[in-house]
């Protein structure tokens, strides 16, 4: 197994829990599998992230680069009178701190500390490098923002790209999911299509490629049994069949991660 494997397998694993942030361990398992997909179907491109908060997520899309790949992080970052919603709240040293701790490499990132209302799906390709596989959405949450957002990652993706967006079911932000509904409710009809719900994640892509991965994620999705119970199933969204998952932690690491917020919150202490 070489570096990136090994750092992969950890920060998956365990690491990405050292990171402030928000990513479910469903998530990761999805994400993984849908980057397994690609490989598979030698489907290649960059990766993005509008959102990058601390870097919990973008750390685990920078890991899953390739030769040639690079990794576009997209923050507003300390110009918080541009975070409209104040969904979150970035640091771009904590950022880069985190890059260094769990990537070792710069090489291939590159940043864009902004609003990403200014930008478009052509300014994205030249500023990552050429298109997009992997593009996950968690900026600002508002519906307008989540349309334009949508509307610049549909225009920046290869084909077979897979479109990432955050918080569509969280009901503490109901404007991801009006914006992500004005955007598929506009004439003619986006080029993307949902086809998979899970870890608090809707997945789209173009339909020449959807049915390939919600076959492949009934196929290859796994988890580690010892800490997740889950069952799949098909089911239907915005029109389009979608993979979907029931799931729950059992009750062994759920202690974990009780006991793993403890132990953090009682360093935080001992630091101050």
């Amino acid at each position: 197994m070489n570096n990136k494997l090994q750092q992969l397998a950890k920060y998956s694993s365990f690491q990405h829990l050292e990171v402030e942030g928000w990513l479910l361990e469903m998530a990761i398992a999805i994400i993984i599998c849908l980057d397994n997909a690609q490989k598979q179907h030698n489907i290649h491109g960059h990766v993005c992230e509008i959102g990058v908060h601390h870097g919990r997520l973008f750390i685990l899309l920078d890991l899953l680069t390739r030769e040639g790949e690079n990794a576009l992080a997209i923050d507003v970052f300390d110009d918080q009178h541009l975070n409209y919603d104040q969904s979150g709240k970035g640091d771009r040293e904590i950022f880069l701190n985190n890059i260094n701790t769990y990537v070792k490499n710069q090489a291939n990132l590159h940043i864009i500390q902004g609003d990403s209302s200014t930008l478009n799906g052509e300014q994205i390709r030249e500023f990552a490098g050429g298109k997009i596989r992997l593009f996950s959405i968690d900026g600002s949450h508002t519906k307008e923002m989540t349309y334009h957002d949508l509307m610049t990652a549909s225009q920046a993706i290869e084909s077979g790209g897979i479109i990432i967006i955050d918080d569509y079911f969280n009901e503490a932000w109901p404007g991801v999911s009006e914006g992500t509904n004005m955007f598929f409710s506009q004439s003619p009809a986006p080029e993307v299509v949902p086809f998979a719900i899970g870890g608090n994640k809707v997945f789209l892509s173009h339909p020449s490629r959807s049915d390939i991965y919600r076959q492949w994620l009934f196929d290859h999705l796994v988890v580690d049994k010892t800490k997740i119970w889950l069952s799949k199933k098909s089911t239907f969204l915005l029109g389009h069949e979608v993979f979907a998952i029931n799931y729950e932690y059992t009750t062994k690491y759920e202690l974990l991660r009780v006991s793993q917020r403890i132990l953090k919150s009682l360093t935080k202490k001992i630091k101050r």
